[in-house]
Formats: C-alpha cells, structure tokens, sequence
C-alpha cells in the first residue's frame, strides 16, 4: 500500500485481467498526480479493464473526477470498460452531482463489477 503526505493511498492488483484500484483517503488535486502514476503503472501492463473501489474514498475533487474520466476514455481507445465499486455516500453524491453516475457503471461488489466488465451485463 502506497501512502502520501497527503491522506491517500492506493492499492493495486490484477484479479481475473481486471485491474482493481483501491483508493482510501482523500483524492484531490494535490496527490491527482501520484495516483495517477499508480494507476498508468497498473494499465500500462496491457489491462484494459479496471475496476476503481471507493468504499474508503472520503472525497474526490474535480482533478480526481478527470482522472476518472481519463482512465475512461483511454479504457474506450482500448476497447475496454472501468467501473466503480462501493463508493461511500458522500462520494457517490459527488458522482451523482457531477453527472457521473450516468457514464461509469457502479457496483456494490466486486464480483458484480467483475461479470459487468467479462460482459456478463
């Protein structure tokens, strides 16, 4: 597990040839960057489906919301898919306000991310 100064961290592991990303913390602009780093670190081994699980993510600023969205588009150019798994409440009314919810597909476990992302759904 990778901790900054600035009350983040991310974890990492492939699982079925999903890249499951845990974050934990608070994601903002000022650790975007290192998370960031992480996650092209885990895609850049030919993945091209990822899972992000928010359960411990206490909040997620605009600069994490277009990270979101830049795994998304590079997972599209890859012909492949991302999803969110158990986002807390207060950063699912984020996904929700920020409109979101209605691009990323989210999962109340891993196993329903996992068969969404196989084409199971």
């Amino acid at each position: 597990m990778e901790q900054n100064q600035t009350n983040i961290s991310v974890r990492t592991e492939i699982i079925d040839g999903i890249a499951l990303i845990i974050l934990e913390g608070e994601m903002d602009a000022h650790n975007a960057p290192a998370v960031r780093s992480k996650v092209d670190q885990t895609l850049e081994a030919g993945i091209n489906k990822a899972a992000f699980d928010l359960r411990g993510a206490q909040y997620i600023d605009s600069t994490s919301i277009g990270l979101l969205v830049s795994v998304y588009k590079r997972m599209q150019q890859e012909n492949g898919n991302i999803c969110i798994i158990n986002p807390s409440s207060r950063v699912q009314r984020i996904l929700m306000i920020s409109g979101l919810d209605r691009y990323f597909s989210i999962f109340g476990s891993l196993d329903e991310a996992k068969l969404y992302l196989n084409g199971g759904e």
